[in-house]
C-alpha cells in the first residue's frame, strides 16, 4: 500500500510541475500574441498550440484525479483485506476454543463417571 501512496505523491508532484509548465507556455503564447511578436501568418498556429496546451493541462489534472481515486480504492481494498485477515484469525481462535470446550466436556464426562462409580 505504501507503494501506491508513494506513486500517487510522485505522480501528483510531476503533474503539478507539468501543469505549471503548461500554464507558463500558455502565458508566453498569450503575451507574444498580445505584444504583436507573432507574425500574422503564424498567429493561428500559436492559438492552436495554446488551445492544445490548455487541453493537455485539463488531461493532466484528470489523470491526477483518477490516480487519487485509484489510491483511495487501493486503501479500501487494503482495509478489507486486513478485516478479512482478522476474521480468519478469529476463526482460528474460535477453532481453538471449540477444542478447549471439547476437552472440558470430556473431562466433565470423566468426572461424572467417577462420581457414578463412587455412588455405586
Amino acid at each position: 500500500m505504501k507503494n501506491v501512496v508513494i506513486v500517487e505523491l510522485k505522480t501528483n508532484e510531476e503533474a503539478d510541475r507539468a501543469v505549471l509548465e503548461i500554464d507558463e507556455a500558455v502565458r508566453e503564447c498569450t503575451a507574444a500574441l498580445d505584444a504583436g511578436k507573432v507574425r500574422v501568418s503564424a498567429s493561428g498556429l500559436v492559438r492552436d498550440v495554446q488551445e492544445l496546451l490548455k487541453g493537455l493541462n485539463g488531461d493532466v489534472r484528470a489523470i491526477s484525479k483518477k490516480l487519487k481515486d485509484i489510491k483511495e480504492r487501493a486503501l479500501t481494498i487494503e482495509n478489507q483485506v486486513d478485516y478479512m485477515e482478522s476474521d480468519t484469525s478469529f476463526l482460528v481462535e474460535a477453532s481453538g476454543l471449540v477444542r478447549d470446550a471439547s476437552g472440558l466436556v470430556r473431562e466433565a464426562s470423566g468426572l461424572v463417571r467417577n462420581a457414578s462409580g463412587l455412588v455405586r
